[in-house]
């Protein structure tokens, strides 16, 4: 193994850590590369507060490749919570797990659980982030869109994993999407906005509800006149756009309705149903999953016919109340950035004319 790389990532750590974290740009390249699948979450014990981290070394070998090592350890709370008097650690632990039944348990909105006595961020903040991450969501992405999921059964199938908790009404539900439910939001590696639905949906559902008006598709361009908006953001529907690590890939809504890619259209359901469409907008993690923003109205079932488990996951008709993120985007802990979304109204557009055909 060549340690010379780990070396000097290890002797610049040191120095940042003598100079408050600060540290080259070179340096905080190098650990990026080489320290990876973090997971941390605060801890208390008799001996104070603590963070504790699990996290895997890759250590460049000198014949190419890497060997990955797992470390692990806890560092002390500099910063911890501020606790009232009347406030022990076990108390924390019973607020935490009261607090978490509510939202995840019972599935209350965040709003009907702040009392005068704890707001909205204070609830957040102090109970329900931390018992999250204690059950292993470790990302703030997955946190921030359970939190603020529009659905409450999604959170409370959540809680039945996390906890083992038996919750009878569940049994309503398919199977197969509950089990999806915990693998979305159990899967370290899930990248999200800080929000169930992180973007306005406005517009894809505008377009959505002509293209099922029409019953056809549409120009591109027309469709771009109609809404005051960029062909490429039409396209984008399409053909969304890889962020490579800036930020979640979105998920495809429409598909290409020519050879030409001039027209777009609504996605036929490939699974057994002939009649169906995919005419349902829902962008939330464990749809987008499958690499597609919609759900087909007739199964119930995302267009994914790339992997086979697609075709088994039924999602509940909830999903065809559609969502989309608050007019004015802001931190969760201040208000909830998922909504419920307004009906929206076809645009007026006329489907393009046939071809002439020869002496017409």
């Amino acid at each position: 193994m060549d340690l010379s790389t780990t070396a000097y990532l290890a002797a610049g750590l040191q120095r940042a850590a003598s100079a408050n974290g600060v540290g080259p740009a070179t340096l905080g390249d190098l650990a990026d590369k080489s320290l990876i699948n973090w997971k941390a979450w605060a801890l208390r014990d008799s001996e104070g507060s603590w963070v504790s981290y699990e996290v895997t070394l890759n250590i460049p070998v000198v014949s190419g490749g890497t060997v990955e090592l797992p470390l692990c350890g806890r560092v002390r709370d500099v910063c911890p919570r501020r606790a009232s008097s009347k406030e022990l650690p076990a108390g924390w632990a019973i607020g935490r797990g009261a607090a978490a039944e509510n939202i995840f348990a019972k599935g209350l909105p965040v709003d009907a659980v702040v009392t005068a006595d704890c707001n909205r961020k204070t609830l957040l903040m102090r109970y329900i982030v931390p018992w999250l991450v204690e059950h292993k969501i470790s990302t703030r992405g997955t946190r921030s869109a359970l939190i603020d999921h529009p659905f409450p059964e999604v959170r409370q199938v959540l809680y039945t994993h996390v906890t083992g908790t038996d919750l009878p009404q569940l049994a309503a539900f398919p199977a197969a999407w509950r089990a999806h439910i915990g693998a979305t939001y159990l899967d370290a590696d899930l990248q999200w906005g800080f929000a169930a639905c992180p973007d306005d949906t406005t517009l894809v559902q505008q377009i959505v509800a002509t293209l099922s008006s029409v019953g056809r598709g549409l120009e591109i361009a027309s469709i771009a006149r109609h809404a005051e908006a960029p062909a490429k953001a039409i396209r984008a529907f399409v053909a969304p756009a890889h962020r490579y690590g800036v930020s979640f890939d979105r998920p495809i809504y429409l598909t290409y309705a020519d050879a030409e890619k001039t027209q777009i259209e609504i996605i036929r359901c490939p699974h057994d149903c002939p009649s169906g469409r995919c005419d349902v907008v829902a962008l939330l993690p464990e749809v987008a999953a499958s690499g597609f923003g919609v759900i087909c109205s007739s199964c119930w079932r995302t267009p994914n016919i790339a992997d086979p488990k697609w075709a088994k996951i039924v999602f509940p008709s909830s999903y065809g109340t559609p969502v989309t993120r608050v007019a004015e985007a802001g931190p969760l802990r201040i208000a909830p950035q998922t909504i419920f979304s307004p009906a929206v109204t076809p645009m007026a557009i006329l489907p393009p004319r046939p071809p002439a055909t020869d002496g017409h």
